[in-house]
């Protein structure tokens, strides 16, 4: 239990734990924090993969789960999970923290980034150099479906677009590649 539910007694722990993500997201009380701390607990490993999958980094990782669950606290009135998972609205505001840190000068990023390699990130950092070709949309298709694990259908539920064209964009960025970008 995180200090986000560390008020809740047994009985109502249960009670939040039983509701879908949609619903938690969408209580009555949108400030309803334990509703949202439960979110956390159901999400934040996954969040925090992908994040290490789309940087390299542990740390970076650990800065953008935060930032990740910060936005959604923030915007919980005007994002809502088109089907009982939160995870794929979660993915995406991760996508756009990793974005908008691309973008930044190089000297700007985190000295975190530059520290010394954790397990995993020198054969992650090899991963993202092999699709660092990849830009834009089509990238940000590529994460969800190879690093987040979403469904086309939910890739194109929480971009905004047509599964045709997820497929389409999967199929054109993954035909350079010669090798799978990530094993199972």
């Amino acid at each position: 239990m995180n200090r986000l539910t560390s008020g809740v007694g047994p009985a109502d722990q249960e009670r939040v734990d039983a509701r879908t993500d949609r619903d938690l997201w969408l209580s009555e009380d949108r400030d309803d924090a334990p509703a949202f701390g439960t979110l956390f607990d159901r999400h934040h490993q996954a969040v925090h993969l992908y994040c290490f999958r789309l940087t390299g980094s542990w740390t970076v990782a650990e800065e953008l789960l935060t930032e990740t669950f910060l936005q959604a606290w923030r915007r919980r009135t005007e994002l809502t999970p088109a089907d009982a998972s939160a995870l794929p609205v979660l993915l995406h505001l991760a996508t756009v923290r990793v974005q908008r840190r691309r973008r930044m000068v190089p000297t700007q990023r985190s000295a975190s980034a530059r520290s010394a390699p954790r397990d995993g990130e020198d054969v992650m950092r090899g991963v993202l150099r092999r699709i660092a070709h990849v830009k834009g949309r089509h990238r940000e298709i590529l994460e969800l479906h190879a690093f987040g694990g979403l469904s086309d259908e939910e890739i194109a539920d929480v971009i905004g677009i047509q599964v045709t064209s997820v497929r389409w964009s999967l199929d054109r960025t993954r035909g350079p590649l010669e090798e799978p970008v990530i094993s199972a």
